[in-house]
């Protein structure tokens, strides 16, 4: 897989988990829309985690997403 290819299976994976605690009803489909980017933020707040919307190393692990990839290159990779 490329790098871009890393990510948006990264994405997908954590809209997924997303979907399972009913946070995210959007399509599963590794882009980081503004509904993913929400879902993202209330799942932050739920747990602790400075509400930033963004997919940084301590979501990903408190979503048990595995960490793969230069997240700093996020938004860059999915035309952000």
């Amino acid at each position: 897989l490329t790098e871009t290819e890393r990510i948006r299976l990264q994405v997908m994976q954590a809209q997924l988990q997303l979907s399972i605690l009913r946070l995210y009803d959007g399509p599963i489909d590794g882009i980081m829309s503004p509904a993913s980017a929400r879902a993202v933020r209330y799942f932050q707040t739920l747990k602790g985690i400075r509400a930033t919307g963004t997919l940084a190393a301590g979501t990903l692990a408190a979503l048990g997403v595995p960490l793969f990839g230069r997240m700093e290159e996020l938004p860059e990779l999915l035309g952000l």
